[in-house]
């Protein structure tokens, strides 16, 4: 995330989050974890292409928590549109409509190592955001704000 500066410094520090391992339903389980460094409470919503309607996945979200938990349900696939690759996830602060940024969500998959036609119902999956407030001016050497989508349950490929 950063170059000499500690993460450590207003930030979430290490964040160790329990996901969701089993599928709810037929449906996407979607969690979210808050690494981001010097960030208040979030929420996260996935906006996808072709205007349909956007949707949330977590709402007032603390730094190092993950949310939902327990994972109540499950987003069926086309609420992420005809192709999820072209969604975008929009962080906004917890008690605002602002919005504090934007992510693409196929970045997001890359950033993880997840084909996009490996984004399949049946399955949990985690955004991780992490590096600095999505807001943050960075010093020189910084690296920006990025999400990352993991495999609620990797281990049961």
């Amino acid at each position: 995330m950063c170059h000499d500066a500690p993460f450590a410094e207003g930030g979430a520090g290490v964040v160790v989050a329990q996901m969701a391992r089993r599928p709810e339903g037929s449906g996407i389980g979607v969690q979210v974890v808050h690494a981001f460094a010097s960030t208040a409470t979030i929420r996260v919503d996935i906006a996808p292409s072709m205007d349909l309607a956007p949707f949330n996945v977590a709402s007032s979200l603390s730094p190092g928590a993950i949310a939902p938990h327990p994972l109540a349900y499950a987003h069926e696939a086309s609420r992420f549109g005809p192709i999820p690759r072209d969604a975008t996830i929009v962080v906004r602060t917890a008690n605002s409509s602002a919005e504090l940024a934007s992510y693409s969500f196929g970045t997001a998959l890359a950033n993880g190592g997840i084909e996009p036609t490996a984004f399949v119902e049946g399955k949990n999956y985690v955004l991780v955001a992490v590096g600095p407030a999505p807001n943050l001016d960075r010093p020189t050497g910084w690296e920006p704000f990025a999400f990352v989508v993991v495999e609620g349950d990797p281990s049961a490929q």
